[in-house]
């Protein structure tokens, strides 16, 4: 499940923006770090649960772009 996650999603770019003007203080190794575990947090608390949802099909409803992210609306 997390090969398929990381071909879909950018976890680094992800957990940069979560820690947002605190990224820059950290060094490479503690970057790299915070990446993978930020990933298998995502991973136990999200991902994982993608399966409960089987066969149902989920349909790209719209999408609202801001300066400061993005709102994906989806159906299911």
């Amino acid at each position: 499940m997390r090969q398929v996650a990381n071909d879909i999603f950018d976890f680094s770019e992800t957990a940069k923006r979560s820690l947002a003007r605190h990224w820059a203080a950290r060094s490479q190794a503690s970057g790299e770090e915070f990446v993978q575990l930020f990933g298998d947090l995502l991973e136990r608390s999200y991902i994982s649960k993608i399966e409960l949802y089987g066969e149902r099909e989920i349909r790209f409803v719209g999408e609202t772009i801001e300066p400061d992210g993005a709102i994906v609306r989806t159906r299911w």
